[in-house]
């Protein structure tokens, strides 16, 4: 027997979206799925998956549509699972399976993998998808190695990752000569060891900057109070007191956090703290020369460093 209270209520929590073999469940018949279409309720632009009519047309609709076709275990990978983990936000629609499956799915891009488990699979927001554990060691398959590092900095900064995990996962999918693999292997060789403790992915990036211009670790999220106000450093060489700051893209979309910025970094140098303020631009595109301000920083202070 049909039931379409049950229908329009698993369509709504899949926005908007339910496969036949669901219907089948439901006690659709396929002349009963065929009378949905014909009535215009549902269209089924992916074989096999039916779009309520009033869905919206997003990326996300278009993604979750993928996975729910009758290919056994479809889950989104590479470039969508990492716009899904937050990593990026490609429009591309990418699915994987496990080889030798064979399929075609419409406006999908299809990767049969030969080393895809279940423990490499979850689900996120309702879809199917690889853990941010394979979708990171994947990325290397797509992008070079800096984008790949942004991304594992990222990943471990906000805890999503640690490096314990993606050495695990590296050494178990390189034992079969997996694409890709040799990427993460230089970004995590690279990465430095305090890296878990930093709060964002530039911090990482500035860490291993200090490290690599022959300077002692710097310590992390310094609190200073100067003036009767506490200030805290993303990173910081308290002896020299010398601070450094990391300025994200929005830094100066919010006035009055940018006047704030002013007033406070006149405050710690007025006591004496040399302040460096570096963008994204600075340690991607002139890390040599971060380098160089910070250790010239120093050694105003520490001339023996």
């Amino acid at each position: 027997m049909q039931d379409f209270e049950d229908l329009h209520r698993l369509a709504t929590t899949q926005r908007g979206l339910v496969s036949r073999r669901q219907l089948g469940d439901l006690g659709f018949t396929t002349k009963g799925v065929a009378g949905l279409i014909r009535s215009g309720q549902f269209v089924e632009r992916v074989p096999g998956v039916l779009r309520r009519w009033d869905t919206i047309d997003e990326w996300i609709v278009d993604l979750l549509e993928a996975t729910l076709t009758s290919v056994p275990r479809p889950v989104a990978s590479h470039r969508s699972a990492l716009r899904l983990w937050g990593f990026r936000s490609d429009s591309e629609i990418e699915i994987s399976v496990r080889y030798p499956r064979r399929c075609l799915i419409p406006g999908a891009v299809v990767h049969r993998s030969r080393d895809l488990e279940m423990a490499d699979i979850t689900t996120h927001e309702g879809i199917p998808l690889t853990t941010p554990i394979r979708t990171l060691c994947d990325s290397g398959l797509i992008y070079p190695d800096h984008e790949v590092k942004r991304m594992v900095n990222h990943g471990i900064s906000t805890g999503v990752v640690t490096r314990a995990a993606l050495w695990n996962f590296r050494h178990r999918v390189g034992k079969q000569g997996r694409n890709g693999a040799g990427v993460l292997d230089r970004v995590l060789e690279a990465l430095p060891r305090m890296a878990e403790q930093a709060e964002s992915g530039p911090e990482v990036e500035l860490i291993s900057i200090c490290l690599g211009c022959g300077l002692p670790a710097p310590a992390l999220q310094w609190e200073v109070v100067s003036r009767h106000r506490r200030f805290r450093f993303d990173l910081a060489y308290p002896d020299a007191r010398v601070g450094i700051e990391f300025d994200g893209r929005s830094v100066h979309s919010d006035e009055i956090r940018f006047v704030e910025d002013r007033r406070r970094q006149n405050l710690l140098v007025l006591d004496g703290w040399t302040v460096l303020r570096f963008t994204w631009a600075d340690i991607h595109d002139r890390p040599g020369a971060v380098a160089r301000e910070i250790r010239s920083a120093v050694n105003a202070s520490h001339p023996v460093l």
